[in-house]
């Protein structure tokens, strides 16, 4: 058995996505790349190529939404983000939403803002390239330094009635 992990933004030698080949996924709304189907792509390669029994599994939408997966700050920023964007509404703050700005990474420090949807919603946010090693199959020391706050603590979850219950104020 061979197991290929990919990311569906993994583009080919000339640039262009690998979903691109795909009619699964176009463009969004606002004209927008939306990836995906990059997986479903490579295994129809495969098979072609090879003619050899091939499956593909996308785990990206349970995967971001796994919240026995959170970390104690995934978790704690959540709760003061909604608790900022509450009085953010009640100060009469509308057409715009809540981000997480990264005051200081030594220690780890980030305030929440408001900001314009119109300044969000049509600009991507990429991963800077330092970010990935020079061969691009990897991240860098620089990356994890990065992410590591994000990843900290360990919550004990408490179930009601077979959901999780994070916030118990």
């Amino acid at each position: 058995n061979i197991v290929i992990a990919l990311s569906e933004g993994i583009k080919d030698k000339n640039g262009k996505y690998i979903s691109d080949q795909s009619e699964i996924f176009k463009e969004d709304l606002f004209g927008h790349v939306q990836l995906g189907g990059a997986g479903k792509v490579l295994e129809n390669l495969i098979k072609q190529t090879y003619g050899i029994k091939v499956r593909s599994i996308e785990i990206n939408t349970p995967q971001r939404c796994a919240s026995h997966l959170a970390s104690l700050t995934d978790i704690t920023e959540s709760e003061q983000i909604g608790i900022a964007a509450v009085k953010a509404a009640l100060s009469g703050e509308h057409g715009k939403m809540m981000i997480y700005k990264r005051v200081s990474d030594n220690p780890y420090k980030i305030a929440f803002e408001t900001s314009s949807i119109e300044e969000c919603a049509n600009h991507e946010k990429i991963i800077p390239p330092e970010f990935i090693s020079p061969n691009g199959n990897d991240v860098t020391e620089e990356f994890i330094k990065y992410v590591y706050p994000l990843i900290q603590g360990q919550l004990d979850v408490i179930y009601k009635n077979g959901l999780p219950v994070h916030i118990t104020r």
